[in-house]
């Protein structure tokens, strides 16, 4: 992980805890539901699982998050 972070594995490690946390606790439990109800194409038209389009919503808020922040392509670049 110290060459992808600069030596800052703290960084890296946040990172990769916040997207266990998005995974675990949002995307994991759609897989029932897909399994139960899943997307369709119908006449040109997508038809999402319940949960999915979401689900996705919080994926999007959070990568806008860490690409705001101003020291975000530093943290996670090679020296």
């Amino acid at each position: 992980m110290r060459r992808h972070t600069g030596g800052q594995a703290g960084t890296a490690q946040a990172v990769l805890e916040e997207s266990a946390k998005l995974c675990g606790g949002v995307r994991a439990p759609l897989n029932v539901e897909g399994d139960r109800n899943p997307s369709s194409w119908r006449d040109s038209v997508v038809t999402a699982t319940p949960g999915f389009r979401e689900a996705f919503h919080q994926f999007a808020a959070a990568a806008r998050n860490m690409r705001g922040s101003r020291y975000w392509s530093r943290a996670l670049t090679r020296p």
